[in-house]
């Protein structure tokens, strides 16, 4: 049996070898991806973060493993598929836009990490999907330096993919010439793979992509008989940032997101939203959002989060998913709590939209702010 996927995803997956194969596959931590690469000199680590659940893809206990195995000035950490959170630049202003976006996830990654200090040129975006200078380039610039290069990150960071992508660029090989494979199934890597480089001495390393959560986050949370749920939640959907009207009028209604988590304005609320994860969204009422909960994910236990209110527009940002964008009318500022309902093992932060957040990093002493949401 096939599952029809639109043909915005990355990849078409055969749902009985999902199966077979996710009931066998060995599970990734990360600490023993970072276990596999040597301690030397030589070694650099190129780090994968998703730009969709951006910066929920780094702790700072994993930085303090891995700065035991390289310097830390030799971390490289590329903000992967940026494609899904911003539109495709015009050629004209493609460059400029795309140095804007990467002078911002700096900003944003040293603000996160506070314990270290980060080297401008060691934060990159990346794209297989932009054909612009700046990400074209890159592949180069990350390997001016000979050594052993090891790409680390998340399952379905896009780790694979810019594998692939940047063999292709510095081999200058056409399709027919490389032969990765890339699946949107979690798990599927399950060894290390070397690219040797023809001419320079350099290797690059793709490793397994790793479960960072001790409960194995999003991929442990539903059941593996449900792989057709796992696919829906966490596959790369390409957004078309097309913002939609929602109104939730005085009957305590729930806004439910690919019937795994809910939303909960307060009453008589109007907002227009744009969403950067997979899943639809519909209204929902209280016996409707108690029945979700207990049967269509009956293994799991929810958190109520609060969300303080805001004025214009914020950014719901859910660990190993993504995030919705939240706009109120113009001058509109929300008198009571919103409150989210996301499985037990997932953390969840608020930060101003990333729209605004690009417009506000281009002002010298600009700041990032995340805020953590607190559980009740």
């Amino acid at each position: 049996m096939m599952i029809r996927l639109p043909v915005v995803y990355r990849t078409t997956i055969s749902l009985s070898k999902c199966r077979r194969y996710h009931s066998s596959a060995p599970s990734y931590t990360f600490e023993k991806v970072v276990s596999s690469i040597p301690s030397n000199v030589g070694s650099k680590i190129l780090w994968c973060l998703n730009a969709k659940d951006f910066p929920l893809g780094i702790k700072h206990k994993q930085l303090e493993l891995v700065n035991k195995v390289v310097n830390f000035q030799d971390i490289t950490f590329l903000i992967t598929l940026v494609d899904l959170v911003i539109p495709q630049p015009s050629t004209t202003t493609s460059t400029e836009i795309l140095k804007i976006y990467q002078d911002y996830y700096y900003h944003s990654l040293n603000t996160y990490l506070s314990r270290y200090e980060l080297n401008k040129e060691n934060v990159k975006v990346t794209s297989t999907v932009f054909k612009e200078r700046i990400v074209n380039e890159l592949p180069l610039q990350l390997l001016k330096n000979n050594g052993n290069h090891y790409i680390i990150g998340e399952t379905n960071s896009g780790k694979t993919e810019f594998t692939k992508y940047l063999t292709q660029l510095t081999r200058k090989l056409s399709k027919e010439q490389y032969n990765f494979k890339i699946s949107s199934q979690p798990l599927t890597s399950t060894k290390n793979i070397a690219i040797e480089s023809i001419t320079n001495n350099w290797i690059v390393v793709d490793t397994p992509g790793y479960i960072s959560n001790e409960k194995n986050g999003i991929y442990g949370l539903v059941n593996d008989n449900d792989i057709q749920s796992k696919i829906e939640i966490t596959s790369n959907l390409r957004s078309n940032f097309e913002w939609k009207k929602f109104k939730i009028e005085n009957d305590g209604s729930i806004i439910s997101i690919n019937k795994f988590f809910f939303l909960k304005p307060p009453t008589n609320t109007e907002f227009h939203y744009r969403k950067f994860l997979f899943g639809k969204i519909k209204k929902i009422n209280d016996d409707q959002f108690n029945q979700f909960i207990n049967k269509k994910f009956p293994r799991l236990s929810y958190s109520k989060f609060i969300i303080p209110t805001f004025t214009g527009s914020i950014d719901i940002i859910i660990e190993g998913l993504g995030y919705i964008e939240i706009n109120l009318p113009s001058g509109d500022s929300t008198n009571e709590n919103w409150e989210i309902y996301i499985p037990n093992g997932l953390k969840c932060i608020v930060r101003n939209s990333l729209n605004d957040c690009i417009l506000e990093s281009t002002k010298s002493g600009y700041q990032v702010h995340y805020k953590e949401l607190a559980k009740c």
